[in-house]
């Protein structure tokens, strides 16, 4: 029930980015999911997000 309840936010707040024309998110928590950064996406198709988490996971494999 959380993670619904979290997932629902999430749209919500995609909602929001449409209405103001956001261009560019930082998800600035290594928490937020593939899931949510998927709902942030589909506000449109020019949105650029960044998530901590797929940014961490791209520089530890360069290191690798």
């Amino acid at each position: 029930m959380e993670r619904m309840r979290i997932l629902k936010d999430f749209e919500e707040i995609r909602e929001r980015i449409r209405r103001e024309n956001v261009g560019f998110v930082i998800m600035d928590c290594i928490g937020y999911t593939d899931a949510q950064r998927n709902i942030i996406r589909e506000a449109g198709e020019n949105i650029k997000v960044i998530s901590t988490r797929r940014a961490l996971a791209k520089v530890l494999s360069e290191l690798i």
